[in-house]
């Protein structure tokens, strides 16, 4: 039976095996068992049609995506942002900051703390952070400079 698949499936090592809407004949029993599942539908021209704008739908966010993450680059990339603290009387930091700190310190709604790509800064001075703004395509480093708090 000719199908078409529905969605990414992928082998048991994580690699792509076949991609949505991609095309294939499989043995009309083995097909029945993933049209039920949901993995794939018969190949005719209507669900052609609604397979492809599906497709293009996906196709349009991932390059929406794509620009806000490039504008946030463009915005971003390389600069320095200041963190105050407070300081023991060892000369440390009293409390680490966290990713959620520089997120709260970025002020950008579409950088979360998954993105960025640090350990807890626990000391005073310029610390570099890796934002993974959009994985394999757009990836950038910003510094915080963490400041002794002045009472």
């Amino acid at each position: 039976m000719k199908i078409i698949y529905t969605k990414d499936t992928f082998t048991k090592n994580g690699q792509i095996e076949h991609h949505l809407c991609e095309l294939g004949e499989l043995p009309n029993g083995y097909a029945n068992f993933l049209i039920k599942k949901g993995e794939v539908v018969q190949d005719t021209p209507e669900n052609r049609v609604k397979l492809n704008a599906i497709r293009q739908k996906k196709l349009d966010e991932y390059c929406q995506e794509l620009h806000y993450a490039q504008i946030d680059e463009d915005n971003l990339k390389d600069k320095t942002f200041t963190f105050y603290g407070k300081a023991t009387p060892k000369g440390t930091l009293v409390n680490s900051i966290t990713k959620n700190d520089i997120c709260e310190l970025l002020n950008t709604p579409t950088v979360d703390t998954k993105m960025l790509k640090t350990d807890l800064i626990k000391t005073f001075g310029k610390h570099e952070v890796i934002v993974n703004r959009f994985p394999g395509e757009v990836k950038f480093k910003i510094f915080i400079d963490v400041k002794q708090k002045l009472d």
